[in-house]
């Protein structure tokens, strides 16, 4: 089975390789670019840039429009491919979905 998705903005797929877990043998599934084939890493995260703002990732692969928002724990701006989100901390954990306009 092959799954996609997107990452910062790009297209992403999955490809099983073979691995361990707990000392045993297990195939495991890694994300891997579309364009590309390579692996998915926040080193490759961030040397690409996003597709809407042309922008790179910062140093901790967050979305450079929106990161470190106070009382976020995940945010995206959806990078023109997908849904934008935030996620509050506090009172309780609230996301907030749909499309943000810049």
């Amino acid at each position: 089975m092959v799954l996609h998705g997107f990452v910062f903005g790009h297209l992403v797929f999955t490809r099983s390789h073979l691995g361990k877990w707990a000392g045993k043998p297990h195939t495991i599934l890694v994300w891997h670019w579309k364009d590309t084939g390579e692996r998915v890493t926040l080193k490759s995260t961030r040397e690409r840039r996003c597709p809407k703002c042309k922008k790179r990732a910062t140093a901790l692969g967050h979305d450079p429009c929106i990161a470190n928002l106070p009382g976020v724990v995940a945010a995206c701006c959806g990078h023109g491919v997908e849904e934008a989100y935030v996620m509050f901390s506090k009172p309780r954990r609230i996301t907030i979905r749909g499309k943000f306009d810049r």
